[in-house]
């Protein structure tokens, strides 16, 4: 781990802090999840970007198709117990 300095509006810093106490984290982990949160978002739109051009986001075609491949995958059937 790194430290680092970092400014924050007083209500948002109360706020974090209240609700590190209520979780039972430090600060620290708190504002780390929080950070990692972002970085996946800004991964997951990156993602998009790629996948999807400029626009970031399906055509409503597109969404269309998505949808219905989700509608129409199988899955394993459950295999039944035998009692204990």
């Amino acid at each position: 781990m790194v430290k680092v300095s970092v400014s924050v509006d007083k209500e948002k810093l109360r706020l974090a802090k209240a609700q590190a106490k209520k979780e039972g984290v430090s600060l620290s982990a708190l504002l780390t999840r929080g950070l990692q949160h972002e970085l996946d978002a800004r991964a997951r739109l990156d993602s998009a970007l790629e996948l999807y051009g400029p626009e970031g986001w399906p055509t409503a075609d597109e969404r269309r198709v998505i949808v219905e491949s989700w509608a129409t995958r199988t899955t394993k059937q459950k295999v039944k117990r035998k009692a204990a």
